[in-house]
């Protein structure tokens, strides 16, 4: 259980984080043409998310 939930809260973390960056980034045009850059910045933000902060998050729900 304790494996689930800080999957869900580090989903839900870099989700939203990603989200909102992408929101400030297009709010002024939605042009194709800044697709990719905006693909490789919102990969970029779950990749770091992921190597250096989710093993913290996970081992805070978990105790250690």
């Amino acid at each position: 259980m304790k494996h689930f939930l800080s999957s869900l809260v580090n989903a839900g973390v870099v989700t939203i984080v990603t989200s909102g960056v992408m929101t400030i980034l297009n709010s002024d045009h939605f042009a194709f043409t800044t697709w990719l850059r905006n693909w490789c910045i919102s990969w970029t933000i779950v990749f770091v998310y992921v190597f250096l902060f989710a093993g913290r998050v996970s081992k805070k729900i978990h105790g250690l």
